[in-house]
């Protein structure tokens, strides 16, 4: 198995890279994101797009998410910690450690493809819509550039360091106790009695409240190679 973090990034990059991320000074991504560009400028990189919390670049056939903050560290952790249930739905993640997360390259999505593939991409919220709990993945037109499809036409989703495994125990209404159910366009829970609507972000709040961490840390610790990356089983 190949492994293209060590083959692209040497300890000093990932140490560079790792102090912009974590720089105290610096609390803006979009320089650090620059700050990144330009440090990696003469080595074959190419920018895809800046998100909120990570910087996408394509070397080759895959995509590196670089973190420009401890949110966007814990987005690749979660991308990677998921890759493997969510397939064939989401884009492969195959190695992660954390301040870089390699993926598999598709193809980005058109605002004109995404209005012809709303029902497609529907089908594919819905099925993970049943077990998962999820933010920025919606079918509204700002969250287009979130999605993508492989050569095969297949739709896949880019972006979903933001979904997390349902707990049904908190799946209610905060004012009525009515069962809490997804909106049409996947941007809303809405309760199915009362019809409050409630932002995915308040019950991920509410879920991460019941729990001990975001990750069981000793669980990646044990998985680690001897070059501290971890790795996923795909055929790259």
């Amino acid at each position: 198995m190949r492994h293209r973090i060590q083959e692209l990034f040497s300890e000093e990059m990932i140490d560079k890279i790792r102090e912009i991320c974590n720089d105290p000074k610096n609390i803006d991504n979009n320089m650090k994101g620059d700050e990144i560009l330009f440090y990696l400028k003469d080595k074959g990189f190419i920018e895809i797009g800046s998100g909120t919390n990570r910087i996408a670049l394509r070397h080759m056939d895959y995509i590196y998410k670089i973190a420009l903050d401890s949110y966007g560290v814990r987005d690749n952790w979660n991308e990677f910690n998921t890759s493997v249930k969510l397939q064939p739905y989401v884009s492969k993640t195959y190695e992660c450690n954390g301040y870089i997360a390699v993926a598999e390259y598709v193809n980005l999505i058109t605002k004109q493809e995404f209005a012809d593939s709303r029902e497609g991409l529907r089908s594919i919220l819905e099925l993970l819509g049943q077990d998962y709990l999820f933010c920025d993945m919606s079918l509204e037109p700002k969250n287009a550039m979130n999605f993508g499809y492989r050569d095969d036409g297949s739709l896949v989703i880019l972006d979903y360091g933001y979904i997390y495994p349902i707990d049904r125990k908190i799946m209610f209404c905060k004012m009525c106790g009515g069962k809490l159910v997804w909106n049409r366009n996947f941007s809303m829970m809405r309760c199915a009695k009362c019809g409050r609507e409630h932002d995915p972000i308040e019950i991920r709040d509410r879920m991460w409240k019941k729990a001990e961490s975001f990750k069981d840390r000793s669980r990646y610790d044990k998985a680690l190679n001897k070059d501290g990356v971890l790795e996923i089983s795909f055929t790259m």
